[in-house]
Order: structure tokens, then sequence, then C-alpha cells
């Protein structure tokens, strides 16, 4: 079985995953990622979980045996993604674009058991920065930018043929230097 993007309405994930797990319940698992993000409202920091990429599901699934049609009647659902060729003498199978398992792997190691990327923390010394736990601590040459003041780091990503920048949460630590100390 391989993995599968479905493009769904934005804000609609949760709702089609749901009706995914209903009806296609021993054929397709379904995969929504999702992320915690810290947001500043009247001067009080909240946390709300979203998703890693909106408008998207993964789907894993044997499309020899299921129909990607049968997929597609689900209610605010829009297509599969596909290869860009438009040969109609191709496999309806091969039309289909899955992706790699090492790109699918990468996916799965930053999530936790509830498909959701934790925080990782990061020291900040002398403006070096080191990952000391959390999801990014094997995918330190992945991040691309850290924000401290909103604490996120972005990160890109290649899915073969969605090229996407994501952000994930971090705690940042930061060590005390020699001043700090003497002015305590």
């Amino acid at each position: 079985m391989y993995w599968y993007v479905l493009f769904v309405e934005t804000g609609k994930e949760a709702f089609v995953r749901e009706m995914i797990r209903e009806h296609f319940s021993e054929k397709v698992k379904c995969l929504l990622p999702l992320k915690r993000v810290r947001e500043k409202k009247s001067g009080w920091f909240y946390e709300r979980i979203i998703p890693l990429f909106p408008s998207y599901l993964f789907i894993q699934a044997d499309m020899k045996l299921l129909d990607h049609k049968d997929l597609l009647k689900i209610p605010n659902t829009y297509c599969i993604l596909k290869n860009s060729s438009n040969d109609m003498n191709m496999d309806r199978n091969s039309y289909l674009k899955s992706i790699s398992e090492e790109e699918m792997t990468f996916i799965l190691k930053l999530l936790n058991q509830e498909d959701t990327v934790d925080y990782s923390d990061i020291r900040i010394t002398d403006g070096k920065m080191e990952v000391i736990s959390g999801p990014l601590l094997n995918y330190k040459d992945n991040i691309q930018k850290i924000d401290i003041r909103n604490s996120k780091a972005k990160i890109k990503l290649n899915l073969s043929y969605l090229e996407r920048t994501i952000y994930v949460p971090i705690n940042v630590i930061r060590s005390a230097t020699l001043v700090e100390v003497i002015d305590a």
C-alpha cells in the first residue's frame, strides 16, 4: 500500500478524515498531521492545534483494490494529487502520484501518537543552535530558520511534487551568559 495526498476544502480536513474512517475503515488509513501553535490574544497566550498541511490529507491505500473516484464522492473532497502526464493510455493507478517511503517516514517521525508535532527544545548559545530534544532532534540539518519571537522553526520539505515550507513549534532555551549572571 502506498501513501497519497488528498486535496480537500480548507477547514474541513477533520470532517473528511472522519468520513473516510467511517466509509473506508478497512481499506484506507487516513492521516491528518497537526501542529501546536502559540497565539497571543488580548495580552494572553493561547495554544491551538491546527493542520500542518492545510487542505491536505494523507491516505494510505491499495488503489488497485479501491477506485479513487469513491473517495472523491465524499463531501468537501476535490482530488487526489496526480502525475503531470496527461497520457490517457496510462494505467489509472500510475496516474495517481504516490509519496515515497522516505518522504513519508520524515513526516511520520515528526508526529507523536496523536499525529501532532510537539515542541522541540532548542538551545541558542553565542548564535549557535543546538536541538536538545523533540521531533527535530534528528533533523537539525533541515532547519532553515528559527523564529525566536514566535517560537517556531522553518523547515523545507519536498514531497516529490509538492515543495512546502512548514513551521514547527519550538521552545527556545537561552544559556545564561556571564553578563546575565552578574546582573541577577
